[in-house]
């Protein structure tokens, strides 16, 4: 009896093993694959929404042109590709030509002007030197004028 007893034991000692070493293989597999999306800048948002593939890396993104009042107002780069390259992006853009910001956990404003495309925002220090134009998708987007291609995905936001 008692060598049935320690066959016993040994059989849920083995099995509880295995339980525990497939559970510890999952959470592997999902840590893993949360840190190659960080690695990757990619959020699951931005899979889900097709705007965001305006920011891959080789999307050709072109200009449509739109009205100078299609750009007033609260906009925010939401996406992990902006997060990455700036922090943050909170823009709002004033009917008088003006604007202001937060960038990078920075505070910047500035004058826009309207080129017959898009509005390019300049700052009163000369840092910000950016284009807002929409693709041909209808998504509206921000590129830095002086190191061009990395666009970015603007949304409607609140100010921070």
């Amino acid at each position: 009896m008692n060598k049935r007893i320690t066959a016993l034991l040994l059989v849920l000692t083995m099995l509880a093993s295995i339980a525990v070493l497939s559970a510890c293989s999952k959470e592997e597999d999902t840590v893993e694959s949360e840190m190659l999306k960080r690695e990757m800048n990619i959020e699951d948002n931005d899979f889900e929404d097709p705007a965001f593939s305006n920011e891959e890396d080789g999307a050709e993104v072109v200009t449509k042109p739109h009205d100078e009042k299609d750009f007033i107002g609260i906009w925010q780069a939401p996406s992990e590709r902006a997060a990455y390259l700036y922090g943050n992006i909170n823009l709002k853009i004033n009917e008088d030509g003006t604007w202001k910001g937060n960038i990078t956990e920075e505070n910047f404003h500035g004058k826009w002007r309207y080129d017959g495309t898009g509005i390019n925002l300049k700052d009163t220090e000369g840092v910000i030197n950016w284009k807002l134009f929409y693709a041909t998708d209808g998504t509206l987007m921000v590129d830095d004028n002086d190191e061009p291609g990395d666009p970015l995905v603007l949304k409607p936001g609140k100010m921070k």
